[in-house]
C-alpha cells in the first residue's frame, strides 16, 4: 500500500489472488481510513462473485459519500463481466475503470485535492513532479 497520513489516493496493489478472500469492507476501511480515493490494481482478481461485486459497489459508494472514489485498473474479463451482468458496474462508475496504470494514475490525479498535492512530498508519481515543490517552514 502507498500512502501518507495526508494524501487523498491510497493505491493498493493485492499483487497475490489468495489475499483476495481476506479482503472485506472492514480490511478496506483499516487500509484506506483517511483516503477518499482508493485505486485496486486488479490483475490477480480472477474472480469475483455477487456478494464480492456488491461490496464493492458498497465501498463505491461509501467513497463517493466522502468526497471521493474507487477506481480499478488492469479489471479482468471475467470480473468485467460480472459487474455488467449484476449492473454494479453503474454502481461503481464505467469510468473509474482504467485499461493500465498509467491511464489510471493520470485519470484519478486529475481528480486530486490539489491543495493536499501542493503540501505531499512524496511525489511518488510522474504527475506530482510536475507541481510546485511544497515550501519548507521554520519551525
Amino acid at each position: 500500500m502507498a500512502a501518507s497520513p495526508r494524501s487523498t489516493l491510497l493505491l493498493a496493489v493485492f499483487p497475490f489472488l489468495r489475499w483476495w478472500p481476506r479482503v472485506n469492507a472492514t480490511t478496506l476501511r483499516e487500509y484506506s481510513r483517511r483516503q477518499k480515493h482508493l485505486l485496486l490494481m486488479s490483475k490477480s482478481i480472477n474472480f469475483v462473485d455477487v456478494a464480492g461485486a456488491e461490496l464493492l459497489a458498497h465501498e463505491a459508494g461509501r467513497r463517493r459519500r466522502m468526497g471521493g472514489q474507487l477506481y480499478f485498473y488492469s479489471l479482468r474479463q471475467p470480473v468485467r463481466e460480472i459487474l455488467d451482468r449484476s449492473g454494479l458496474i453503474e454502481s461503481i462508475g464505467r469510468d473509474n475503470v482504467f485499461a493500465g496504470k498509467q491511464e489510471a494514475i493520470g485519470g484519478v490525479f486529475a481528480r486530486l485535492d490539489r491543495s493536499i498535492c501542493f503540501t505531499c512530498r512524496a511525489r511518488i508519481f510522474l504527475e506530482c513532479r510536475a507541481l510546485p515543490q511544497p515550501s519548507i517552514r521554520a519551525e
